[in-house]
């Protein structure tokens, strides 16, 4: 990613580059654990800007800024495919892209995320959970 930050190529300058990437990332199988919740995942706490936010335009940029890499899967486990859908990834991406085109890219990706790590594969129940690495500076419609 190198090759696309702020100081190798300036004319991207506070421009979003993203990287969509399928591929297996190791060897292991994700495992799974039993989800013991009676009401799911709640956000309790609210974001608190820094006293000296400013939205103001930048005056600098940090050189990895406004990078998103999605990866398939989390570092050191299989990426899943079914025959008939392609890759799991790939297949719910598409999916929720037709969806939800009001969404943003990060909640896009999130929503594919509970996607992907609802299936299990039927070689040893193996799960997959996407990964994604962000520095978006704003929020990315498609």
């Amino acid at each position: 990613m190198t090759l696309f930050n702020g100081e190798n190529l300036t004319e991207f300058i506070g421009k979003p580059k993203i990287f969509i990437i399928q591929a297996c990332r190791g060897k292991q199988y994700g495992g799974g654990v039993r989800d013991q919740s009676d009401d799911g995942p709640s956000s309790t706490s609210d974001v608190q800007m820094d006293e000296g936010y400013s939205s103001l335009p930048f005056k600098t940029r940090p050189v990895n800024a406004d990078m998103l890499l999605a990866h398939a899967t989390s570092e050191g486990t299989k990426a899943w495919r079914n025959e008939d859908e392609g890759s799991w990834f790939i297949h719910h991406f598409c999916h929720v892209i037709r969806e939800d085109r009001e969404d943003h890219l990060v909640e896009i990706l999130t929503t594919v995320n509970l996607l992907v790590a609802q299936r299990v594969s039927s070689e040893k129940g193996a799960k997959q959970m996407p990964q994604q690495i962000t520095s978006l500076t704003k929020k990315l419609f498609l």
